[in-house]
């Protein structure tokens, strides 16, 4: 082997394994945490703990999020009292945000919201109780 020539041996050729093994997982679980069933499941888990943590109940058909764009977004949104369901104070047919970096080290941030086909009702029955929380 002349001086140019650069030695490959085993412990080098082995690194580059574990190097493209790390990536090969790391873009599995990049595309598998934008699947169907697991978009499904973050959103059972957030609207589960809406209506743990506040009076208001959470329900929305679709989550849509993109880790790399670090954008989030509910398609028709029904947010109503604990009580109320029946009866939600905000519909929206979509509601979406983008997030800062910092929210990937637990702050809770949002740099933009958009509702598309926000309504707000406010009823009050016969006996002066309303849908509000």
């Amino acid at each position: 082997m002349g001086e140019a020539e650069v030695s490959r041996g085993p412990g080098r050729t082995r690194l580059w394994g574990s190097v493209a093994a790390l990536a090969a997982v790391l873009a599995t679980v990049a595309v598998g945490v934008h699947l169907p069933p697991v978009r499904q499941a973050v959103l059972r888990r957030i609207t589960a703990g809406v209506a743990a943590s506040t009076p208001v109940v959470l329900a929305a058909d679709r989550l849509d999020y993109n880790l790399f764009t670090l954008s989030v977004g509910l398609a028709r949104v029904r947010i109503s009292a604990a009580g109320h369901e029946a009866e939600p104070f905000l519909e929206a047919d979509r509601v979406s945000a983008s997030l800062p970096l910092r929210v990937l080290i637990g702050h809770v941030a949002v740099n933009r919201v958009q509702v598309d086909g926000g309504r707000f009702h406010f009823i009050r029955g016969e006996g002066g109780g309303t849908n509000l929380p």
